[in-house]
């Protein structure tokens, strides 16, 4: 399909983020069927906080989420291919968006990475190996969609030459930090309980000051205590 103009992109008004994801729209409009009706969508993910116009490396297929994962090399990878849903009416698909979220392991995308078969899997670039992973905290990506007009032969087989154009990379797109919720109630479960132990400690310290003060300053109190003493203790060392 002919290649998008720089100012078609995913912008960062369409875009949600969190710490793991970012969900995005693009529109069916973006890519015209003048040479062929658009087929099979994929998405690019750099791992950059560039801002120059440019386009994602026009090769294919691109590593997978899991040579980027395991790799610190690998900067930028790809989803799997999904079908277009897009209709072939070109008045239709203007207003038709789809809606993407990355990073959450949707089937779309290819599914949950399985992590048990990370080191069988992860080395290739057949179609089997994508998968949709998460994304890093507070890490800036950069996105784009490659869209195909020619991806699949009639068995259902890759070709070797498909036909495809990306969409300029989108501004960086930066990740939350992770959550804080469960440390900051772990660390004000232990303050109240340090908290409780200083106060109990304290109000014992406190009765016993109080006591030794009463007795020492109200002689009944002191009688009192003289005549609480057994009365065997009275005669001991006494012989018969």
């Amino acid at each position: 399909p002919p290649i998008p103009p720089p100012s078609v992109l995913v912008s960062e008004k369409s875009s949600k983020m969190t710490s793991s994801s970012i969900l995005f729209r693009f529109n069916c409009s973006w890519f015209s069927d003048a040479n062929g009706a658009v087929r099979y969508f994929a998405v690019i993910v750099a791992e950059s906080d560039a801002n120059e116009n440019l386009q994602p490396e026009q090769r294919h297929p691109l590593p997978s989420y899991r040579n980027y994962i395991n790799n610190s090399s690998v900067r930028a990878y790809q989803t799997a291919y999904f079908p277009s849903r897009c209709p072939q009416d070109a008045d239709i698909s203007t207003g038709q968006v789809v809606e993407v979220n990355l990073g959450a392991g949707g089937e779309r995308l290819g599914g949950a990475c399985d992590h048990y078969h990370d080191d069988e899997l992860y080395l290739g670039n057949g179609y089997d190996s994508f998968c949709d992973g998460p994304l890093k905290p507070k890490t800036s990506y950069r996105l784009s969609v490659r869209a195909f007009t020619r991806l699949f032969d009639e068995n259902h087989r890759e070709v070797a030459q498909p036909l495809f154009s990306d969409t300029y990379l989108s501004s960086p797109l930066r990740t939350h930090a992770e959550p804080l919720g469960g440390v900051v109630e772990g660390l004000s479960a232990g303050m109240f309980l340090i908290g409780m132990m200083v106060a109990v400690v304290s109000l014992l310290a406190y009765r016993q000051r109080l006591r030794k003060v009463a007795v020492q300053e109200n002689p009944v109190v002191r009688m009192s205590m003289w005549k609480e003493v057994p009365a065997s203790g009275m005669y001991m060392g006494v012989r018969r």
